[in-house]
């Protein structure tokens, strides 16, 4: 249907279609993106949530390091987004140094590095 084709879905939908999530996973994602923790808040602005930021090519380049590079599977990266949607709020360039400075310098296998994220 051309309604429903990538270039127009919304971000959310992106999201929701990439990670075959239910609503209530989506919605713990959403809720936990919009509220703040004790530690540091997860949003700029009070009205700036993350999925209200990300935009299409974003949330395409972070699935993409996580299947490519990281190597997670579907259900290990629904997993991981559900459980720890703060992610979201990297950039893909921070999160590339990070996993080269696990892989280069510790010297961390990729099973090791997965179970980091997870």
């Amino acid at each position: 249907h051309v309604l429903l084709s990538d270039g127009i879905r919304s971000t959310e939908a992106l999201l929701r279609f990439n990670l075959n999530l239910t609503p209530s996973q989506f919605n713990k994602i959403n809720k936990a993106t919009t509220t703040s923790s004790s530690s540091r808040k997860i949003y700029n602005n009070k009205s700036n949530a993350i999925l209200t930021r990300l935009n299409r090519s974003t949330l395409r380049s972070f699935l993409h390091f996580f299947t490519k590079t990281i190597k997670l599977d579907a259900v290990q990266l629904q997993r991981m987004v559900v459980s720890r949607p703060q992610l979201l709020a990297y950039s893909v360039s921070n999160l590339s140094s990070t996993y080269a400075y696990f892989a280069q310098e510790l010297q961390l296998s990729q099973a090791e590095i997965v179970k980091l994220v997870m």
